[in-house]
């Protein structure tokens, strides 16, 4: 690849702060506390022969026994960890939003020299330095693992939601660590970085967002001599790089636009194989800097500040909308002696408008169970009032990420008239639980949701409690559980929305499941308990077959599906199966849409609220 040809070579330049300069005087010193507390604190580690040094954000209102979500923020070049949390808005974003940041400390090209923004920036060897230089025989991806591996001993957080993002030099370290280190992040997202390493293969592809301006000196997207304070060098087109890690996590090389506006542009690169997807967007007549930050650096070094858009909000929501796409834990459900009241029957809670997060005892588990409950303007109004209640039942993974996309969907249509005002429930279904009890009885989780949650949710809240102020949704695991549990319960529920369900086959042998054998024998162990003929006898296949007498013309049901989706031929096997069966329903297959839950609900169109209306009325 490409070298720079100074000693100081590097990095695309980040706005950083006036300060960037390390106090090497003094051994830098943890003042992190134990145990943890709100406030922003230095974190040191020994790694190589070096104390490196990490800046840790902790949000207001933090408590010692949460385990909040991680963002690794990398500085850009000649930058620091102290000013990007500052400066791009990520500490203000982290108190609203309820998140740790944890911003380390890049060396400077003299590594055992004070850094210097001019002679000695701060920098990460992202894989673009001169090998002959001294940085590049530090490894950056070692520092990270270490300093991650540390932290959780201090400060416990979220391994299942932990994001990398960063600026230039610091986004550039970010595709590395996706490339080295893929196993440890959810998603990653940056501004302005270059995709230096040579070939790329991550053993876990992770979902990408990518943000640039189309007037980036120091990132031109026709490559190109790149001039900056520290010297010069060659870059490639910024499009060969996307393609190139485009391949690395199995997308497809060519873009398909999903917006264009005066001032971006939004493009993606989709799956081959319904895995995580590369976003890009171009921001038009932008230079580099980090767009929504406070400048620090003038515009004939960065060029010109052009875009509104808010990098830091963008990249965060990007960040929740990926969260339970790939997850890098499961939960630990193989062991025989695991109790039913050791799972993860608590889950964080989540931040968004009229969402509130509760718990109650469970009998069945011996344990609180957490779930969250969207209630609408009109139910604080109102004070008299009963609404109709939309039980969301998630996909695999802990579904956290979907509420607030959710819960503004729905609050967006209620606003505008186009359903009648109701709640909507999100129950916490645990990573895999296929919302069925499984054969050991040591999740139960059709006995909580049924017996134990439901009266819960009526007792507590003002519901319309009977079958037709009932709804029961759900997406891929969740479309699953309610085809088999809205079709059981038909006392319960007056209509069923079974959105990419799956697995619906009797063989468990479908696209997913061959793809991902190891999922699938994991579901099948902790789940079914390796029995095939359990398996087949909770399948909503065998299970609407079952009770085809009884929902006949009492039952509302519609069938959901992309027509990328991985699972689309069997949720159409699934609609010939009912229609065998003689029972009405509704089959539409979104064209362009794969296994994702927003853009399937959006492309239903009107008819999406149709289907509740059907249901619960006009108003």
């Amino acid at each position: 690849m490409i070298r720079l040809r100074y000693t100081f070579p590097l990095i695309i330049l980040n706005t950083m702060s006036i300060l960037a300069l390390v106090a090497w005087a003094n051994s830098p010193k943890t003042t992190l506390p134990s145990p943890p507390q709100s406030g922003q604190f230095t974190f040191v580690i020994k790694s190589g022969d070096f104390d490196r040094m990490a800046q840790v954000h902790i949000p207001k209102g933090y408590k010692p026994d949460a385990k909040l979500p991680l963002v690794l923020l990398l500085h850009g070049g000649g930058g620091s960890g102290t000013t990007a949390l500052i400066k791009d808005g990520w500490a203000t974003l982290a108190d609203k939003e309820g998140f740790l940041i944890v911003a380390p400390e890049g060396l400077g090209a003299m590594p055992k020299l004070p850094t210097n923004f001019k002679t000695n920036p701060a920098q990460w060897n992202s894989g673009q330095l001169n090998l002959r230089s001294p940085r590049a025989a530090i490894d950056d991806v070692a520092f990270i693992r270490q300093l991650l591996d540390d932290l959780k001993k201090k400060l416990p957080y979220d391994e299942s939601r932990v994001f990398s993002t960063g600026h230039s030099n610091g986004g550039g370290m970010t595709f590395r660590l996706a490339a080295e280190l893929s196993d440890r992040f959810c998603a990653i997202g940056m501004v302005a970085g270059r995709m230096a390493v040579d070939n790329p293969k991550p053993t876990k592809p992770l979902p990408t967002l990518y943000i640039i301006g189309t007037n980036d000196p120091l990132m031109p997207l026709a490559g190109g001599e790149v001039k900056s304070p520290w010297g010069s060098w060659a870059n490639r087109p910024v499009v060969e790089q996307l393609e190139k890690w485009a391949e690395a996590i199995g997308c497809e090389k060519e873009q398909k636009v999903l917006s264009e506006k005066d001032d971006l542009r939004k493009v993606e690169y989709l799956s081959k194989n319904n895995g995580p997807k590369l976003t890009v967007i171009y921001l038009k007549g932008h230079g580099h800097h980090w767009p929504g930050a406070i400048q620090t650096l003038p515009e004939s070094m960065i060029g010109p500040i052009k875009s509104k858009l808010n990098a830091t909000d963008t990249i965060w929501d990007f960040f929740q909308k990926h969260s339970q796409i790939v997850l890098p834990q499961k939960p630990k459900l193989k062991s025989d002696n695991v109790s039913p009241s050791s799972l993860n029957w608590t889950t964080p809670a989540i931040r968004a408008e009229r969402v509130q997060y509760q718990t109650f005892d469970s009998a069945a588990v011996q344990s609180k169970v957490s779930y969250h409950v969207y209630a609408p303007e009109a139910y604080e109004k109102e004070k008299d009032c009963r609404l109709p209640v939309l039980y969301w039942l998630h996909g695999t993974g802990e579904g956290l990420a979907g509420i607030k996309p959710l819960s503004e969907f729905f609050d967006d249509a209620i606003r505008k008239e186009k359903i009648p005002p109701m709640l909507v429930v999100f129950p916490n279904g645990l990573f895999n639980s296929m919302w069925c009890d499984s054969k050991d009885g040591k999740v139960p989780m059709e006995t909580i949701l049924i017996k134990e949650l439901i009266p819960q949710i009526d007792k507590t809240f003002r519901t319309v409690a009977k079958r037709d102020g009932r709804i029961l949704e759900g997406f891929s695991m969740g479309g699953y559980g309610a085809g088999r549990l809205g079709v059981i319960h038909t006392d319960l529920f007056g209509a069923v929305s079974i959105l990419a369900g799956g697995p619906l086959d009797l063989e468990f042998q479908g696209p997913r499941a061959k793809g991902n054998p190891a999922e699938r024998e994991r579901i099948l162990k902790d789940t079914f308990g390796n029995d095939l003929d359990y398996f087949k006898a909770q399948s909503p296949l065998m299970i609407v077959e079952k009770n085809a007498a009884t929902i006949t013309g009492k039952l509302k049901i519609r069938v959901a599906v992309g027509s990328r989706d991985f699972t689309a031929d069997l949720n159409r096997a699934y609609s010939e199966h009912l229609n065998k069966l003689k029972i009405d329903h509704q089959l539409t297959v979104v064209p362009g849409v794969a296994h994702e839950t927003m853009p399937l609900l959006k492309g239903l169109g009107e008819a999406n609220w149709d289907f509740y209306r059907a249901t619960f009325g006009k108003k």
